[in-house]
């Protein structure tokens, strides 16, 4: 993993050149906003056949987004203001092939508004799985409670990713300032990249786990992967396997690090610190041979720790 949060979704963002000032409770937004196709999109809410959709992107700039499943037959949407809007600030959306695009207003080259936040929420059909689900957020924060989907992406600026009961091949959760929490995601690929912001995980089954993080703490618990790549600058991290990894990677600067690993794990250590002190539970003697640093008896797995200015304490996962 490169040492820096790959956000396109940012530079867009900077590229719109959006002023908030928050005042008696209400938020002014002054921005360009613009997108393509945007004289084919409806304003207000609805309610779409699902099995016409395969996608789902949204664009929010200010509120909640709520994602949460239901047992209709349709894709149902509606958002909830504090105050009486008109229509060109309500959301709108449209479907362009059987992709059914939500954006926070209408398309214009002067958005000023300050009718406060909007909430979007969003009710999918438990029966069906996405092909793809997008959410580009800037002060918003979003729940999504379930979604079944083959790539889920959600992306915030400033605001709280909060997940529950995802299912997916790819999924990845990047903010800028802001805490991600994810429990109980089941994802073949389960990527986090954050800045200045936590992350809190549990119950992630994943092949292969990528975590980034900049002065925020990574806190997880029940791990279950074959493979987990950490990078942290100015952050802890703390590690908990439910399962054996086959491979354990970590880099990090100015944090420690804590990895509570199966009881009956057997591995191979190499670790590299300028300085840090090394504390570990594990019945661990420091191999001759120079291949690695620390190992178990019959080692079958590999653990690789890079710190500078962290130590590293390795205990069982009770």
């Amino acid at each position: 993993m490169k040492r820096k949060l790959h956000l396109g979704f940012m530079l867009l963002i900077l590229s719109l050149s959006i002023t908030f000032m928050v005042s008696c409770g209400d938020t002014l937004i002054n921005t360009q906003y613009n997108y393509n196709n945007a004289d084919s999109y409806t304003f207000g809410e609805g309610s779409i056949e699902a099995s016409k959709i395969k996608n789902i992107d949204i664009d929010w700039i200010d509120g909640n987004v709520f994602i949460d499943y239901s047992e209709d037959s349709n894709i149902r949407f509606y958002e909830s203001y504090g105050k009486s809007i008109k229509d060109e600030f309500k959301m709108h959306y449209t479907v362009l092939g059987n992709t059914l695009y939500i954006k926070f207003a209408k398309a214009t080259k002067n958005l000023i508004y300050d009718g406060g936040r909007k909430n979007l929420y969003i009710r999918i059909p438990n029966t069906i799985t996405l092909d793809k689900f997008e959410c580009n957020m800037v002060s918003s924060s979003t729940t999504v409670k379930a979604l079944k989907a083959d790539t889920i992406h959600i992306h915030s600026v400033s605001g709280t990713i909060d997940c529950y009961n995802f299912e997916s091949r790819d999924t990845k959760l990047t903010s800028s300032s802001g805490t991600i929490y994810a429990k109980n995601v089941t994802s073949a690929l389960f990527s986090i990249e954050t800045t200045s912001g936590k992350a809190n995980l549990e119950n992630i089954k994943s092949s292969l786990i990528n975590l980034e993080t900049t002065s925020g703490n990574i806190i997880s618990t029940n791990l279950e992967t074959e493979k987990i790549n950490t990078e942290s600058t100015s952050s802890s991290i703390i590690l908990r396997f439910k399962s054996t990894p086959n491979n354990v990677l970590v880099d990090t600067i100015s944090g420690d690090t804590y990895l509570y690993l199966p009881h009956d794990m057997k591995f191979m250590l190499n670790y590299d610190t300028v300085s840090g002190d090394f504390r570990h539970t594990f019945d661990l003697f420091e191999d001759e041979s120079n291949l690695y640093d620390y190992s178990t008896v019959d080692p079958t797995s590999q653990v690789d720790v890079t710190s500078i200015s962290g130590n590293l304490d390795i205990n069982f996962n009770n």
